[in-house]
């Protein structure tokens, strides 16, 4: 920066970095980016990296860009599978379009509800894993629990739809330890806006 450079190029400057100090320089960056007031390219494989410092993100697949968006657009639409695999979504699962804002998802046995419009070359949906929720009604559907994994602040519940197909995936719920409570939900659902479609 001394040189007043046209652009500066950040390649994973925090890759090898404990989460404290990660956490403390991340906000120093933020703020010597916006006293640089000139482009910024930064290289990063973490996804809370980019969303706090990016006003926009490409995405790379097999060396090809497969998504070039504004950061808060493309997590709340990341429109193709890879897209929502890389911003972070747990839950991807081929669905069919059923009506101008239903989809089917045979795999998992439901039909659900959605906020956007489906295109007719609707081949998947993503639902990330804190969108569920026990007292939601949309969407709603009997559940049974398989697996929990403590984390240090959340839970990782895995569960399964009444009817979901016996060789497909686990579905991932992820819950803050102090909203879990004693017993599980029998039943969970997911509002509209948080089912995300997928058309590549």
């Amino acid at each position: 920066m001394v040189g007043s450079p046209n652009l500066l190029m950040l390649d994973e400057p925090f890759s090898a970095l404990d989460g404290h100090l990660r956490g403390h320089l991340q906000i120093q960056m933020r703020h010597l980016l916006q006293k640089f007031g000139k482009n910024a390219l930064m290289i990063t494989h973490n996804r809370n990296e980019a969303y706090r410092l990016c006003q926009k993100v490409a995405l790379l697949d097999d060396g090809e860009i497969i998504a070039l968006k504004n950061t808060k657009e493309l997590f709340s639409n990341p429109e193709s599978r890879q897209a929502a695999l890389l911003t972070g979504c747990k839950n991807v699962v081929d669905a069919k379009k059923a009506g101008e804002y239903e989809v089917d998802v045979p795999s998992w046995g439901v039909r659900l509800s959605t906020a956007l419009p489906i295109q007719n070359n609707l081949c998947a949906i993503a639902i990330r894993a804190h969108y569920f929720n026990p007292k939601t009604e949309q969407n709603r559907y009997p559940v049974n629990f398989t697996c929990e994994i403590e984390e240090p602040f959340e839970y990782i519940l895995q569960f399964r739809h009444k009817n979901q197909v016996k060789d497909s995936p686990d579905i991932w719920w992820r819950i803050a330890k102090d909203k879990k409570g004693n017993q599980l939900p029998a039943e969970l659902g997911i509002a509209s806006v948080n089912i995300l479609p997928l058309y590549r």
